[in-house]
């Protein structure tokens, strides 16, 4: 399929984990996917995926831990009201696709390789990151929250 897909926002999503004091597990999510995707079946070197996320929308089931997640300790959505990936460049293996692109939150700029699955017009994908690295969170010592987040994202597509 070569072209241009549509993010449908209402059903993509980017959920993650986190451990706290070394053994409980913090599961959320974050949706407010938008941007572009371009996929190019005859050279897929062409394609892009240049995306972003709203972490304002950002739900742990503790509505007290996300008010304490948006704030300036954590995400500081009032400053930093997205989350953005933009590849550099794509490659891909049947069904497999290797993006690599530099991931924009904070005001820090990292590059990161995802390695996503494309099936019924559905991207998912997972990496982790060191929360550290993007000043998430940075005044939170790893004994209390862990520093590698486990990040699985589900990206629902279709044709424009």
């Amino acid at each position: 399929m070569t072209g241009f897909l549509n993010i449908d926002s209402a059903d993509s999503y980017v959920t993650f984990t986190i451990k706290e004091l070394g053994v409980l597990m913090i599961k959320g999510t974050i949706s407010g996917f938008d941007g572009e995707i371009y996929l190019d079946d005859t050279d897929i070197e062409d394609s892009f995926f240049d995306i972003s996320l709203t972490p304002a929308t950002v739900k742990t089931g503790n509505l007290k831990r996300d008010e304490h997640l948006r704030s300036k300790d954590f995400f500081y959505v009032k400053n930093h009201p997205t989350i953005c990936f933009k590849s550099i460049n794509v490659k891909r293996v049947d069904h497999v696709f290797n993006i690599k692109g530099t991931l924009s939150m904070l005001n820090v700029n990292k590059e990161y390789v995802i390695q996503m699955v494309y099936e019924n017009g559905v991207f998912k994908g997972q990496f982790s990151l060191n929360r550290k690295h993007h000043g998430l969170g940075k005044k939170f010592p790893t004994m209390l929250i862990g520093n590698s987040v486990a990040i699985m994202i589900n990206c629902v597509t279709n044709k424009k």
